[in-house]
Order: structure tokens, then C-alpha cells, then sequence
């Protein structure tokens, strides 16, 4: 299932994983907020996931990281961590199961987006959260020049 317009979620959630694979797809919110961010992803993965109870982020790059939230009537649980992986996002549903996704920057550009959420949902992909992201991360053109206008500088090959 791919949700990818200009009103809606932007998710590419796959059928449920193979044994091998680290994730279940991937996700590019708009913003770094998580309480208008989070309530259209649990809607969309329960459309074929069932009843989200629990969502557990990573930390770093959300304004806020509130403990709990009402969606639909019903309060989810959100956990929050710091010492795990970049960019993962598990959900878990009444059932027990569990949703792995791939958290995509919203500050990426849509290119970079894709390749993030096409890898991340790819049955065949081994690849996990982080490593993912560094690959997207060296190849977009945005985050070079975000990183040079901070005061990087680009790599240039030895003369």
C-alpha cells in the first residue's frame, strides 16, 4: 500500500515483512510534530495492519514527545528512545504485531524521500534504519547544501 499525495500520509507500508527483512516500510511526514504528524500514520496503518495500541519512536528530531495520544476516541501509548536505532518507528497492535517503519526526514528532498521509502519497503532490503538514511543522506543534494551553508565543506578529490 503506497499513500503518497499532497494531502494525505506519505507512507509505503508493504505486505507484512519476510523473515529476513529488518522493515515493514516507511514513512515522510511533513513535519517535525508529532501531534499532527502521528494521528494520520495510525489511521493508515491500521487500514490494513489492525488497532494500533502502542507507538515507540526515536527521539531526536521531534518538537515535542508526548506520552500519550488520543486518536478516534482512543488513547495510544507513545514511547520515546534515545539510544536506539535513527529513524525507526514501531507500532504495535492489539494483536501483538508489530509494525517496523523507516522514519524519512521531512526536511529530504522528494527524490531522496522515494529512494529512502522504496529501499525501506523493498521485501529483498537487509538494510536497517540507520544505514538507510546515511545512504539517502550522502546522496541529496539538499542535505549537502544544508550541510555546507552550516559551515561544512564538501569533499573534493586529491589533485
Amino acid at each position: 500500500m503506497t499513500i503518497e499525495d499532497s494531502t494525505s500520509t506519505r507512507l509505503r507500508l508493504e505486505p507484512p515483512r519476510s523473515p529476513m527483512g529488518p522493515l515493514d516500510g516507511a514513512w515522510w511526514p511533513r513535519s517535525a510534530d508529532p501531534v499532527a504528524e502521528l494521528p494520520p500514520l495510525i489511521r493508515a496503518v491500521e487500514v490494513s495492519r489492525g488497532r494500533i495500541t502502542h507507538l515507540m519512536l526515536q527521539a531526536e528530531g521531534w518538537r515535542s514527545q508526548p506520552r500519550r495520544m488520543t486518536v478516534d476516541g482512543r488513547v495510544i501509548r507513545l514511547g520515546w528512545f534515545t539510544s536506539g536505532p535513527a529513524g525507526l518507528l514501531t507500532t504495535t497492535n492489539s494483536g501483538r504485531d508489530r509494525v517496523d517503519l523507516l522514519v524519512v526526514p521531512p526536511t529530504l528532498s522528494k527524490a531522496a524521500a522515494a529512494a529512502a521509502m522504496a529501499a525501506a519497503s523493498d521485501p529483498t532490503n537487509t538494510l536497517r534504519t540507520p544505514e538507510i538514511l546515511a545512504a539517502v543522506n550522502t546522496t541529496d543534494p539538499a542535505a549537502l547544501d544544508r550541510w555546507e551553508s552550516d559551515g561544512g565543506h564538501l569533499r573534493t578529490a586529491a589533485a
